[in-house]
């Protein structure tokens, strides 16, 4: 009977611990789209251990509403031309809670400057994972959860969920490259057919920042 205890324990400590992951969001002038979007994002049933927000110095009054959404417990100072301001604190909705990283940019770096600072923020901080996504994704509350389903296959880059536009699949989010030198460049990204969504999993060459598990290894 001791030995089975023994046995038993010894697998429990062979178990993978749990991903830490981090959501990167960018987002400029879309506060309504912005709140769904985090809502969404800390009711997830593989709750997230961060969550990096780049404001990219939104004039829409995103802060004040992140303020009044109890997101952030402070307002940002007045901008400047070249200085950025990052507060870290913790947000909880409902049983879920987790570190929130809102980095205000003193200008508009677009979508590449601004996953490029959330990255970086969320680098540093140690976390497993990075989950990119434009502040107008909303993903499923299971969505995370499927991803990390997969996160212990061998000589994983990155997983990548279905992106859906309303009722339909937004196939050219996910896709291969088409190296043959008669193709031009608006044909070198072929995306996924539809009928290959059926299957549990595909190797993909390319995905858009949408919903995309960066490992930041």
């Amino acid at each position: 009977m001791d030995d089975c205890k023994i046995a038993v324990l010894a697998a429990r400590d062979n178990v993978p611990k749990a991903p830490r992951i981090c959501s990167v969001v960018v987002t400029y002038n879309r506060r309504a789209l912005l709140l769904e979007c985090l809502d969404a994002l800390m009711s997830q049933t593989a709750p997230l251990a961060g969550l990096c927000l780049v404001d990219n110095a939104s004039g829409d009054g995103t802060a004040e509403s992140l303020h009044a959404s109890r997101y952030l417990d402070v307002l940002p100072p007045t901008p400047t031309k070249s200085t950025r301001w990052l507060r870290c604190t913790e947000v909880k909705v409902g049983e879920n809670r987790a570190a929130f990283h809102y980095l205000h940019m003193p200008r508009n770096l677009g979508g590449a400057g601004g996953f490029f600072a959330g990255m970086e923020c969320a680098e540093q901080a140690g976390y497993d994972g990075l989950w990119l996504m434009d502040d107008d994704a909303k993903p499923a509350s299971d969505a995370l959860a499927r991803l990390l389903a997969h996160w212990n296959e061998p000589e994983l880059l990155a997983l990548a969920g279905a992106v859906n536009d309303g009722d339909d699949l937004a196939l050219e989010h996910r896709g291969h490259f088409d190296f043959r030198f008669n193709q031009v460049f608006p044909l070198l990204h072929k995306p996924v057919p539809e009928h290959l969504y059926a299957q549990e999993t595909l190797d993909i060459d390319m995905a858009s920042f949408v919903g995309l598990l960066v490992r930041t290894d």
